[in-house]
């Protein structure tokens, strides 16, 4: 992966899509700085899909509070996306904000309802 990066080190595409397989091989603390290169690329404010991954590593990594800032961003650029009401579900439960989570888990299943994990 890094061996990617190292050839196309200035390219966001690239950063994004190695940041998602490190969270995928569950090595979340090694996906933010790519997550966060990609957005700052891009300019954090258009940078939904990296500001989506980027709050999935900083939670998985027990930091929910940072993630928390960045989902509530991105559900207002893109609230139709069922999961990452459902990453704010998650994130609010670790948080022991259990209401709120509910309403997440809720919204998310309303989007989407075949979505097996936020009806859990």
């Amino acid at each position: 992966f890094e061996t990617a990066r190292s050839l196309a080190p200035q390219r966001r595409d690239v950063a994004l899509a190695l940041g998602e397989a490190l969270l995928e091989l569950q090595q979340p603390a090694a996906a933010i700085p790519h997550f966060k290169f990609a957005a700052v690329e891009t300019g954090f404010a258009d940078a939904p899909r990296a500001r989506f991954g980027l709050a999935r590593a900083t939670r998985r990594i027990g930091e929910p509070s940072q993630a928390l800032s960045q989902l509530q961003r991105i559900v207002e650029i893109e609230p139709e996306r069922a999961e990452v009401w459902e990453e704010l579900g998650r994130t609010l439960r670790d948080m022991d904000q259990l209401s709120e989570a509910r309403d997440a888990m809720l919204k998310a299943v309303e989007l989407k309802p075949a979505s097996v994990s936020a009806r859990q």
